[in-house]
């Protein structure tokens, strides 16, 4: 896999290690813990898009191969976490808001991935992946 050895897969890895490891000590900051170490990680991912054009440009190819494998796998285990039971137990009303509440978060974090420069489609898995799991 010839991807594996280039400068620009480094690059992405050690952003995406960076953002990882970051999201994980944030977390343990009061009302943080709410949120989420994998929320917050994506969250930092997006803000990346201010880092120099020269460094985004660099990682980019191996920025590619780490949200097509990585982010979609991330996204896929925090999904694990949500507890329909419990939803269902809570009734309409509180189903009636967390729809409404997983709207918004996945239409703000959309907008706030475009914002910041990130391509269409990883805008729509970031908001997805913020809104439904996060």
């Amino acid at each position: 896999m010839e991807i594996v050895k280039t400068k620009s897969f480094r690059l992405a890895v050690a952003m995406t290690l960076m953002c990882s490891i970051a999201g994980i000590y944030l977390a343990k900051l009061p009302y943080a813990n709410i949120i989420g170490a994998l929320v917050l990680a994506l969250l930092l991912g997006i803000l990346m898009q201010l880092a120099p054009e020269k460094m985004r440009k660099e990682a980019s190819s191996g920025m590619s191969f780490i949200s097509n494998k990585f982010l979609r796998l991330g996204i896929i285990l925090l999904g694990f976490r949500l507890d329909l039971e419990k939803l269902a137990a809570a009734g309409v009303k509180t189903i009636l808001v967390a729809a409404l509440a997983v709207a918004g978060t996945i239409t703000l974090t959309y907008w706030l991935s475009r914002k910041f420069g990130a391509e269409d489609e990883l805008a729509f898995l970031s908001a997805c992946g913020c809104g439904v799991c996060g």
